[in-house]
């Protein structure tokens, strides 16, 4: 029952797709980053009508649907911050019709990058959180991301990298 089947982008549609999709729980497997370039050109592309349905990452969320996201690497650049931000835009551009502010945009992104990719890939009781028993792959950011404008977010330097618990990386 808990299948987890999904949509991959799930870029271009209409309501009633994106209510299917909730009537299914299928998991959509987003990658935000790619609003930066399709903010511009999905109007013309596809027009008005769909476009005022499509990228509509959030409203999923709001009806129950699982999301995650990732950074399409190596097609885009391996940046999660980049992509918090560009879901972060999401939220704000004419393109969908379920918006919110502020702090609870940044949590819909960690969490879409955190909690909802762990759980797509079967996870969530390894990893996803900080919390004992989890797996404690973590970033230290140079920057609270919930203190930021969201246009900033990409900018935020990351100062430590651990997996396993383990330092990996320091800046």
């Amino acid at each position: 029952e808990d299948h987890r089947h999904g949509i991959v982008h799930c870029q271009i549609t209409r309501a009633d797709q994106l209510e299917k999709i909730a009537k299914m729980h299928l998991h959509v497997y987003a990658q935000s980053i790619f609003l930066d370039y399709d903010n511009h050109i999905v109007e013309e592309r596809v027009g008005k009508e769909l476009a005022s349905t499509s990228y509509s990452w959030k409203t999923l969320m709001n009806n129950g649907v699982s999301v995650s996201n990732g950074t399409d690497c190596p097609v885009e650049l391996p940046d999660a911050l980049a992509c918090m931000r560009a879901l972060s835009q999401e939220q704000r551009c004419a393109t969908t019709s379920a918006r919110t502010a502020g702090s609870e945009i940044h949590r819909t992104g960690l969490d879409s990058y955190t909690i909802r990719s762990a759980e797509a890939s079967f996870e969530e009781n390894v990893k996803g959180q900080i919390a004992e028993g989890m797996m404690a792959d973590f970033v230290v950011l140079g920057q609270n991301p919930f203190e930021v404008d969201e246009s900033t977010i990409k900018d935020i330097p990351v100062c430590r990298t651990y997996l396993g618990g383990e330092l990996v990386y320091e800046a």
